[in-house]
């Protein structure tokens, strides 16, 4: 029998120390704040000490030490699921503030924000929901314009006359839109949706919605002269008050799938809506096992006197990209109050709901 050394023996203990410490820190440190904010894609310090001073002006109360210190987290993972519930319930009640079928020109501000407007401004700005948000995709197979208030479908569709000057080279544009009936003084004044009206031969301006006024938009663009193919997709109310991003990137799939060149996409929105429409549309493409290559872009954000679009923009995206914070992270609902807690928050929204990781449903 081969013989080993007393020093053969202490080298496989050190080695094994080290392995079994590894292993420790390993799930010592799995359910961490600091890799949780990381993974909502705040990745620098400076962001998760923004986003900590502007919980702290809200008054949401999150136990913000975790990140400041991965070392010292050696919690289980129940303590990080009560900082996401919190997190997420928090910023719907102070950022969206949204309830029910309002709109968000519906909404006022809260006397939090009005208090900390120009602080609340900078830290938004650092968190990246102000400053446009240009492409990468140079040569995309398509620009897909979202649909929106009529305002702001011109703005994009002028964005998108900006970046073809720019260098990009889309090959059709898609207006992604449905029938949301136009609100009076937000999609134009009542002269203005009369005097379109009668050019569509409607009698009545209360009958247009938002798709017609975004093709009557684009028609009317220097960016309808480029000669590119152009695809209005108008997606019903159905039984919604309206259709939602989810319901028309539906109908965008069927048709994606109806023409299967097409595999590169730019969506454009505008600021702060950016990084939520992204967390969207990546959670209806992944639950409808659609793969196509996207990114999602848009103008910088007007009107800064008002930091309440803005902060709904955050809240928006908190609570989108939640439910895929959990599953990069392997977390375990263990607990059955936990799991009916996050059914609860996204039960009202059947497309997300539909689309929550396993462990949560």
């Amino acid at each position: 029998m081969r013989k080993y050394s007393t020093r053969f023996f202490l080298g496989l203990f050190l080695i094994a120390s080290i392995l079994a410490v590894g292993i420790s820190y390993h799930y010592y440190n799995k359910y961490t704040w600091n890799d949780a904010l990381t993974c909502y894609g705040f990745a620098s310090t400076e962001q998760k000490e923004t986003l900590d001073n502007l919980l702290q002006k809200a008054n949401i109360h999150i136990d913000q030490s975790q990140w400041r210190d991965t070392f010292s987290c050696g919690k289980k993972q129940s303590h990080l699921i009560q900082n996401l519930l919190t997190l997420v319930k928090e910023t719907q009640a102070k950022f969206t503030v949204r309830t029910g079928t309002q709109e968000r020109w519906e909404v006022k501000p809260l006397a939090w924000m009005e208090k900390n407007t120009s602080s609340v401004l900078k830290d938004l700005t650092i968190l990246g929901f102000v400053a446009a948000r240009d492409p990468t995709i140079k040569n995309p197979d398509a620009i897909c314009i979202l649909g929106a208030t009529r305002n702001r479908m011109a703005e994009r569709i002028a964005y998108v006359d900006a970046l073809i000057d720019q260098g990009l080279t889309p090959s059709t544009i898609i207006l992604l839109s449905g029938e949301r009936y136009v609100t009076l003084d937000v999609d134009g004044s009542k002269e203005t949706l009369h005097d379109l009206a009668q050019a569509m031969g409607k009698n009545d301006w209360r009958l247009l919605t938002e798709a017609q006024l975004g093709e009557a938009l684009y028609y009317d663009s220097p960016l309808s002269q480029r000669n590119l193919p152009f695809i209005l997709i108008d997606t019903p109310a159905g039984d919604l008050p309206r259709p939602t991003t989810q319901t028309t990137m539906l109908d965008l799939i069927s048709w994606l799938k109806q023409h299967p060149d097409i595999r590169r996409i730019v969506f454009v929105s505008n600021q702060p809506h950016v990084d939520y429409q992204q967390a969207i549309i990546r959670s209806i493409f992944e639950g409808e096992g659609y793969a196509i290559e996207f990114e999602v872009v848009g103008p910088a954000a007007e009107n800064l006197d008002n930091v309440l679009p803005l902060l709904g923009g955050l809240g928006s995206f908190l609570w989108a990209t939640t439910p895929q914070v959990v599953s990069k992270m392997d977390i375990t609902l263990s607990e059955p109050i936990y799991k009916k807690e996050f059914q609860e928050l996204y039960a009202k929204n059947p497309l997300i709901y539909k689309m929550l990781p396993k462990n949560l449903l």
